[in-house]
């Protein structure tokens, strides 16, 4: 379907439409008649009647971040306009980068092109751009895990997830969705070992949100939706790169979800386990709400087994799903929908960034899985949920929280354990065959 189909033309009063996607609207809210005359309006700073505001911290470089975003779109694009007196493009061709095919943009298409991006708007020249683009999968599979990197700091954890998956024997492939700011180490390290990768765009929400400094991988953490856009893909695992794979899990690709023709008006959007409210560390910034007695974890303690196989209640304790394991059916109307709260006000409440925005969005309407898809390493201590905890049953383990496994020092690592730490060789056992295949093949390096 072209561009001229799915998109209806733009109205001269530029008003909010219906189920068009935030691309449509944020295109009326910063798009005029004269603002759409060239490319080089479109770049410019914010028109007057746009208010500024400063722009500090994570902002600021997310900021910069997303100027170089409207470069790369742009890098290897070739547009033979013409004249635009008439704010079209009816003959002009759209070349994209070497890996997509040549387009026409004409009309709404061209214009949508042009439209003038905010460098702190969430919504960038890629996604204009996205859905005039083909969508080729990086690797030859319909279904996939995908993990996020940002950094290399999640580098080591990102390998050992890949290794302790092939360990288990699954049959789907690990795809690295990276982001601008991963460096050129991290990349080389990532395909040494042949780990499939996709850039993908730092999604951030239009009203600043600000963490406590703690908390600072939240601000990762809204790009953890971006599997929900990969329709190039039947199904997609996410999972967070300090995870480690202990059992196959491969039937995640094959439970009953809905399908990308429901829109997300299903109750089945999309699956994950619970998020733990206890807060066991007592951080005086997290909700009051988030105690014990509110984990819907806390209501499968009277039936231990059941909680091995079965999930509570989406609707349970206060009803958020964990974002460290998600199982996505892509779906354009599901990522529009996202987007468009990317967009909203509403995301300056939103303590846990992607788990706040998914419940929010979809009250439980998503499949609850069992913990031992995502076990995270604090359900295990005493007085949290040791009350069902099973380390036989564990399929997927969740090392949340500092410091990590990789990040332990020598001197701790060979030191004595106690019931809270002792889960950490779980990984540096794992992470020591990694380490020990890879000499075989000759790789060494500081990974």
């Amino acid at each position: 379907m072209s561009a001229e189909q799915s998109l209806e033309p733009p109205r001269p009063e530029g008003p909010e439409r219906g189920n068009t996607g935030t691309t449509v609207r944020m295109a009326d809210s910063h798009l005029s008649a004269a603002d759409a005359s060239s490319t080089e309006n479109s770049l410019h700073p914010p028109r007057s009647d746009t208010p500024e505001r400063p722009l500090t911290g994570t902002t600021a470089r997310m900021a910069t971040n997303r100027l170089s975003v409207v470069t790369s779109a742009l890098d290897g694009v070739s547009l033979d306009a013409g004249s635009l007196d008439d704010g079209s493009l009816e003959d002009g061709s759209f070349e994209t980068r070497p890996d997509a095919p040549p387009r026409q943009l004409s009309g709404t298409t061209a214009r949508m092109a042009d439209a003038y991006i905010s460098p702190a708007s969430a919504t960038t020249m890629e996604h204009f751009l996205h859905p005039f683009r083909s969508i080729e999968q990086v690797v030859g599979s319909a279904k996939v895990w995908t993990t996020l990197i940002t950094n290399t700091a999640y580098l080591p954890g990102l390998l050992t997830l890949d290794f302790s998956l092939k360990e288990c024997g699954s049959k789907y492939p690990l795809v690295a969705l990276y982001t601008d700011e991963f460096p050129n180490e991290g990349h080389k390290a990532l395909d040494a070992r042949g780990i499939s990768k996709k850039r993908v765009e730092y999604l951030l929400p239009t009203t600043e949100k600000s963490f406590d400094e703690t908390d600072s991988r939240f601000y990762d953490c809204w790009s953890k939706l971006t599997p929900f856009s990969l329709t190039e893909y039947e199904r997609v695992v996410q999972l967070d790169s300090d995870m480690l794979v202990l059992k196959n899990m491969d039937e995640l690709m094959d439970i009953p979800l809905d399908g990308p023709e429901a829109e997300g008006k299903g109750d089945k959007v999309f699956a994950a386990s619970h998020a733990c409210v206890c807060n066991p560390l007592k951080k005086p910034h997290y909700p009051k709400e988030w105690v014990s007695a509110n984990c819907a974890f806390t209501t499968q303690h009277s039936d231990p087994e059941k909680a091995q196989t079965e999930g509570a209640s989406p609707l349970a304790g206060l009803a958020m799903p964990n974002g460290g394991l998600q199982v996505v059916v892509p779906s354009k109307a599901v990522y529009n929908t996202i987007l468009a709260a990317l967009a909203s006000p509403d995301t300056s409440s939103y303590d846990f960034s992607d788990q706040s925005l998914l419940s929010d969005l979809f009250p439980g309407r998503w499949v609850a899985l069992p913990y031992v898809y995502n076990a995270l390493k604090t359900m295990r201590w005493a007085g949290v949920h040791d009350a069902f905890w099973q380390d036989s049953a564990v399929k997927n383990l969740h090392y949340l929280l500092s410091p990590k496994p990789w990040q332990e020092s020598e001197e701790v690592r060979k030191g004595g354990r106690d019931a809270k730490t002792e889960i950490n060789t779980w990984w540096w056992d794992v992470n020591e065959r990694r380490q020990e295949e890879e000499r075989a093949k000759g790789i060494e390096d500081q990974w």
